[in-house]
């Protein structure tokens, strides 16, 4: 085979004919609503040598886009409607060399998905790149230098890392929510299966001390082993002991203790319609003062059982509900839901109750009298 090589004219030739190629005016078409763009990037296109046109509309880019065969298209990433992608995608399916651009802070997400839809680079001539580079790189390739090249390709993949880190990020945030919406339906679902097992069993029972037994046999069900009381106020305004549950307390002295509690927690949480809780002898000290010694070392919960059955009259206190037990174990967050849910429908019930029995009677005089009502 033989082989022919070119004469020094001949080459010579071939150079100045490359020569002129490169040197001939590269043709850049601006696609933007926003003539601030084209100011901006206007020195940076003569520097590369290119004659710039302007296209305000998508349709004025089609038109110019078939009449002249551009090197490089650039679209402005805030063109209305979110049409820039879209354009960008067309463009470059046709063959173009398409370029995203923006004079305000470029997306990380945005630029990737330019890249995606055919764009050769994404820039933001706002942030701290070589505008001039990057666009000789995006309309002569051939003619870039090497540092323009890994510049552009170090900044697209600055931003697919900053895109990766935002879906991992977000991925994480997603499935917190997702599990503590999860945690939150089910803690619901509990409770209104709770507080429909209770409505039903409380309502049964047409007198207080069946009442009594009923609701404390369901707090010891579900809170576990725990001293429980409840008060009563009589008709003179004064709390008795309507019904308890000892657990640790002393045998020999526990008539002493809870008719001590009577005096020192139901007067002092007669007005607590929501649970109160307290997990230290601190905490007690705080609240009952000196009397705070009865409780004791134990984890205590309180709440009042008010009659919310006359609208437009202050609701009656009808009884005040005590869990208290031994720090060590203390109560959680769901046994406190238990007792709320379970004080709200004791109070309904008993309150029906009162209304059934004392029916013939003035309000003022009902009360509850605590001979009719023996200790669990």
């Amino acid at each position: 085979m033989n082989y022919r090589y070119p004469t020094p004219a001949e080459g010579s030739r071939d150079n100045e004919l490359k020569s002129t190629a490169s040197s001939a005016p590269s043709l850049a078409l601006l696609v933007t609503t926003n003539p601030d763009l084209a100011a901006q990037l206007g020195p940076s296109l003569r520097e590369i040598g290119a004659v710039l046109s302007h296209a305000e509309s998508t349709r004025d880019a089609e038109r110019l886009a078939d009449e002249i065969d551009h090197d490089l298209i650039l679209v402005d990433a805030d063109i209305p409607a979110g049409g820039a992608l879209p354009l960008v995608r067309r463009h470059a399916d046709a063959g173009a060399r398409v370029c995203l651009v923006s004079s305000r802070t470029l997306g990380a997400a945005l630029a990737v998905d330019a890249v995606r839809a055919g764009a050769v680079d994404a820039i933001d001539i706002s942030g701290d790149v070589d505008v001039v580079q990057r666009l000789r790189a995006a309309a002569r390739p051939q003619d870039a230098a090497p540092a323009a090249s890994a510049e552009r390709l170090s900044d697209l993949c600055k931003r697919l890392n900053d895109v990766r880190e935002e879906f991992t990020g977000s991925v994480g945030g997603l499935c917190a929510d997702l599990l503590g919406a999860y945690k939150g339906l089910s803690t619901q679902l509990d409770d209104v299966a709770m507080a429909s097992e209770l409505n039903s069993l409380l309502r049964q029972e047409l007198d207080v001390e069946s009442l009594l037994r009923t609701v404390l046999e369901f707090l010891l069900a579900r809170v576990g082993s725990t001293n429980a009381g409840i008060f009563l106020p009589n008709q003179s305004g004064e709390y008795s002991l309507g019904a308890y549950i000892n657990y640790d307390l002393p045998r020999d002295s526990t008539d002493l203790v809870l008719e001590e509690l009577v005096h020192v927690l139901a007067p002092a949480f007669e007005d607590d319609r929501r649970v109160a809780r307290f997990d230290t002898e601190a905490d007690l000290e705080a609240r009952l003062g000196p009397d705070a010694h009865w409780v004791g070392d134990r984890s205590l919960l309180a709440v009042a059982c008010h009659d919310e059955h006359a609208d437009g009259e202050e609701p009656e206190c009808l009884a005040v509900i005590a869990l208290f037990r031994k720090q060590h174990t203390g109560f959680s967050e769901r046994d406190v839901r238990t007792l709320q849910i379970a004080s709200d429908l004791f109070a309904q019930q008993l309150g029906r109750v009162i209304r059934v029995h004392h029916r013939h009677l003035p309000e003022d005089d009902w009360g509850l009298l605590s001979d009719e009502n023996d200790a669990l």
